[in-house]
């Protein structure tokens, strides 16, 4: 009993143990489930972090890298597209611009912009460049901009200091900036050189509408200048190129066929005439000794005043007539500008040239023309235009169409013609001008004196592209008509060629040895100017080849002793950047006065003539280094 009592105490006392140990082991697994799931938690914890930290690196690392990428691209963007300065360094990118430059202006998909013009704000590249002074010779400090080791300055201080020019241009829709060396463009010449055919480039030349230009008289049909007398002078450079420029048009654009509005065959029909003091009516009159039906016209003498009236109504603007006045009065042309207000432009027995009052313009034919037949070849656009003074081409202001034609006074009107154009015409009133203005010395000597700089001539003067130039202009108007006045008229002007400055000729020696022909003869010394020389010496060839007997063989003798002196002077106006106006600089020992671009084109023109006409290499070889100038080549150095 006692045996089995033990036991079971045993037994008890080993499952209490055994208990014991299950509850310790229970214990210890629930503390380990614990610290496993908290340990868990931890590292969920840490894994969200982890993974959040990476978000937010990789994407501030884009962030920054695509800003850096924008602003570098906008930096360069404005410096290779808006202001093209890396680009314009290599030779076939600025031959781009040059052939832009020259293929846009004037077309209409182009719109130029002012270099000045600020670009948009929102373009702008200073926040992303940096500024920087630069220093420019010791001698002045400018704002510049660098990114990186490059340095960019402002194109308008690039244009002003190395005498370039550039504007911003748009096509389309993308800006690009044209920058050019020069401003001037060489036009192909002529393949062959002829007396009867186109002078030079001189179809692009409008001798009317330059601003020393005072007008076109209505007294004689060629323009009078202003550069040296306000009021208004002839001047035979300007005559001469007038009718050279317009037989050229006529040649190479054709002289358009008139349309005949009012004559003596179409009788009084389309006139309106009111107030008892009008009529207008057909009768027989001797017009250049012929008789020929007109028409003769009666109404108050005012130019206000109404008289007999043609309505046009039409934008053709050259108006052509023959008109005989037996005492005051005269035309009134009414037109119509851009805008739709009216003007009346009106030609009057009155001496004057030009006047203007309002929208009133009067050009007085002058009282030699009274009681004589006539003839006006009236370019209304170009009188409109002169009356406004100096205006825009695309002015509202500007002529836009003729309305209607009325008479005033009493007297006789024959062949009123309307046309867009009246080239030969023009070429006509210059010729006539020239053969009745011309002195008892052939020459053609300018009433106003001059004084430009050191050159001072008194009134009276002669120059030899003056007479050069003239007489281009009356062997043009001899091949075209076959009157023989305008080649005796030529021909008396080379009498000036063999006398020397000092006695009142147009002829200089270099040196005392050479004969060079001067556009301004000063005494005692000579300027020696290039292009009026070579003027004077296509007048010499167009009569050379011309006019027969004494006087074709003075002018081949004038021709071959400046053509000899031309060889031997040529290099001496060549600067190696670009062409000398004249040798004062030689003779004088002032500075060189170097040839500005439009003058260095015109010699370009020249030397190109002078090598169709002569063949010699050397002209051919100064061309191409006068056109290469214009492109920023230069001669070598040593």
């Amino acid at each position: 009993m006692k045996k089995n009592a033990r036991e079971v105490e045993k037994t008890k006392r080993l499952c209490k143990f055994l208990d014991k140990k299950c509850q310790t082991t229970k214990s210890a697994r629930a503390s380990f489930k614990q610290c496993l799931m908290s340990l868990r938690r931890i590292v969920r914890r840490c894994d969200w972090f982890l993974r959040s930290g990476t978000t937010l690196v990789i994407g501030g690392c884009m962030i920054i890298a695509m800003l850096w990428v924008w602003s570098y691209g906008r930096s360069v963007n404005w410096c290779r597209s808006h202001y093209n300065l890396r680009q314009l360094t290599p030779a076939s990118d600025l031959h781009f611009m040059l052939q832009e430059s020259q293929v846009c202006p004037p077309c209409a998909d182009v719109q130029v912009e002012d270099v000045r013009q600020h670009l948009p704000e929102e373009e702008s590249p200073f926040p992303n460049m940096h500024a920087i002074n630069c220093s420019i010779n010791n001698l002045e400090v400018i704002e510049c901009r660098r990114d990186g080791s490059d340095v960019y300055m402002p194109v308008s201080f690039i244009n002003r200091y190395f005498d370039v020019y550039g504007a911003l241009r748009s096509k389309d829709k993308t800006k690009y900036y044209d920058f050019q060396y020069s401003y001037g463009k060489v036009f192909p010449p002529q393949p062959r050189y002829h007396p009867g055919g186109v002078f030079l480039n001189f179809e692009k030349y409008y001798v009317e509408a330059r601003d020393k230009i005072k007008c076109v008289s209505a007294c004689d049909g060629v323009p009078l200048a202003s550069q040296w007398d306000p009021e208004g002078y002839y001047y035979a450079i300007s005559v001469a190129q007038y009718g050279l420029s317009y037989h050229a048009k006529g040649i190479l654009e054709g002289n358009p066929t008139p349309v005949v509005v009012a004559s003596g065959q179409r009788g009084e029909r389309n006139w309106v005439v009111l107030g008892p003091e009008s009529s207008i009516s057909v009768t027989e009159q001797e017009v250049r000794g012929r008789m020929r039906t007109v028409l003769v016209f009666n109404a108050p003498e005012s130019l206000t005043d109404p008289g007999p009236t043609l309505k046009l109504n039409t934008q053709q603007q050259t108006l052509c007539f023959n008109i005989y006045m037996k005492g005051p009065g005269g035309v009134t042309v009414k037109i119509k500008n851009k805008e739709g207000n009216y003007g009346y432009v009106h030609f009057s027995q009155e001496e004057k040239y030009m006047s203007v009052t309002g929208s009133h313009v009067i050009y007085g034919m002058g009282g030699r023309h009274l009681r004589k037949w006539h003839h006006l070849a009236r370019d209304l656009n170009v009188d409109w235009m002169k009356s406004l003074n100096k205006v825009k081409f695309n002015s509202p202001t500007q002529f836009y169409e003729i309305v209607e034609v009325t008479l005033h006074g009493s007297g006789y009107l024959d062949n009123m013609t309307i046309s867009s154009s009246a080239h030969f015409d023009h070429l006509v009133d210059a010729a006539d001008w020239l053969v009745n203005n011309q002195d008892s010395s052939g020459g053609w000597p300018t009433s106003i004196g001059m004084k430009t700089g050191d050159i001072e001539l008194k009134p009276g003067w002669y120059s030899a592209m003056g007479q050069g130039q003239a007489m281009s202009t009356l062997v043009r108007a001899y091949n075209l008509t076959g009157h023989r006045i305008y080649l005796d008229v030529a021909v008396r002007g080379l009498h000036l060629f063999e006398l020397g400055s000092e006695e009142g000729g147009v002829r200089a020696r270099f040196l005392g040895q050479l004969d060079w022909y001067e556009e301004y003869p000063t005494t005692p010394t000579s300027t020696f100017v290039f292009n009026g020389f070579i003027f004077s010496m296509l007048g010499l060839y167009d009569v050379m080849k011309t006019a027969d007997g004494e006087g074709g063989q003075l002018a081949e003798k004038l021709w071959t002793s400046g053509l000899r002196s031309l060889k031997i002077m040529l290099g001496m106006y060549d600067s190696g950047t670009g062409t000398l106006y004249d040798l004062r600089h030689v003779i004088n020992h002032e500075q060189p006065n170097r040839a500005r671009w439009d003058y260095h084109l015109t010699h370009i023109a020249l030397i190109q003539e002078m090598a169709i006409i002569d063949g010699d290499p050397m002209f051919t070889d100064a061309e191409k280094r006068w056109i290469e100038y214009l492109y920023g080549v230069k001669s070598k150095h040593n």
